[in-house]
């Protein structure tokens, strides 16, 4: 009997930890289908990058509360993408389709500011010291841009050949960038140094955030969400991998080429851009759907099994995007930037 026990405690231990955590949906269908900032109080910020990756037409940045009531902060843009808030409360909102970077006051007043050297720019993060930093998915770079304006490149090489994405940082100055293709997550020192931190599944990175000590990354191509350790260790959080937008358990829920991610200034929420359209190029409109990390996991830590092991993954077998290819999406993307600019 006692071995019987034994036994039965053994594989109890062995069974994966099943956390409580929930993905449900704050908002009805919108138009904001760029990236989402939260500020200090808590309240969602999210771009409208427009229709689809071919046509970034999206004007505006909409303001969400906690509770879920939208309401327009800004308009006057130009294909909407990656936003942060600097060290003085304004927000700064890229504008894919009209390289530059605007600055938008906490009263919604919006300036440029800065283009010199920004090309299809995309996300964008601030260091301590105010210093603006800019993914420039229109030429493969990373700029650093001062409190004044002046712009000057900080990171560029093979690494970043696959538009480089989403963009953030973490406590010690170092930069974090999701490549649009290749499903890389691109780490780069202080001085500029660049190394691959890992590759996700999906071949497509959105946006990704930083907090609790580790970083948050969409993978549009898998539908799903990650956590990512500063030492490279991946964990898949939520999604399934098909594309939906079912609430439930976090593993359960799904997600639709999701793309905008913001975490709550308590880092208990994290709050995704996920499309409503279920195929198809359309990326708006979007539902801002939300994972609630506070909930309580009902074993004392995460376990080994949990960590991402994966096979090559190919998109064109996925179902409801068998007939999208993230690389004939970044040629319509780049040559969107192109004809917009002029080139």
């Amino acid at each position: 009997m006692k071995k019987f026990i034994f036994a039965l405690v053994f594989v109890f231990l062995l069974v994966p930890v099943v956390f409580s955590q929930t993905v449900t949906t704050l908002t009805e269908p919108f138009n904001g289908s760029g990236g989402i900032a939260i500020d200090a109080e808590g309240n969602i910020y999210v771009a409208d990058f427009g229709v689809a990756l071919s046509n970034a037409n999206g004007n505006q940045v909409w303001k969400i509360t906690p509770d879920g009531v939208r309401t327009e902060f800004a308009s006057g843009l130009q294909g909407a993408s990656g936003n942060v808030f600097d060290n003085e409360g304004n927000l700064l909102q890229s504008n894919i389709a009209g390289s530059f970077v605007s600055k938008i006051t906490p009263s919604g007043s919006v300036s440029t500011f800065v283009s010199d050297g920004i090309r299809g720019p995309v996300g964008v993060t601030v260091d301590k010291d105010n210093n603006v930093y800019v993914s420039n998915c229109g030429n493969s770079t990373i700029r650093k841009v001062t409190p004044d304006g002046t712009s000057t490149s900080f990171a560029l090489g093979p690494l970043f050949s696959s538009c480089p994405n989403g963009l953030t940082i973490d406590d010690d100055g170092n930069l974090y960038s999701g490549t649009f293709t290749g499903g890389r997550v691109i780490k780069i020192a202080p001085d500029g140094t660049s190394s691959l931190l890992a590759t996700l599944p999906g071949r497509s990175i959105g946006h990704l955030a930083f907090a609790n000590g580790v970083l948050y990354v969409v993978s549009r191509g898998n539908n799903s969400i990650y956590e990512l350790t500063l030492d490279g260790e991946l964990t898949k959080i939520a999604g399934t991998g098909a594309r939906g937008n079912a609430d439930g358990p976090a593993l359960e829920a799904t997600f639709s080429v999701p793309n905008g991610i913001g975490v709550s200034p308590d880092g208990t929420k994290i709050y995704i851009s996920s499309a409503v359209p279920l195929n198809g190029p359309n990326l708006n409109p979007v539902l801002i759907r939300v994972i609630d990390l506070s909930a309580t996991a009902e074993s004392v830590s995460r376990p080994k099994q949990d960590s991402l092991t994966f096979p090559t993954l190919s998109l064109s077998a996925s179902k409801g995007l068998s007939h999208l290819s993230f690389e004939n999406d970044l040629v319509l993307v780049k040559c969107a930037i192109a004809c917009l600019a002029g080139k």
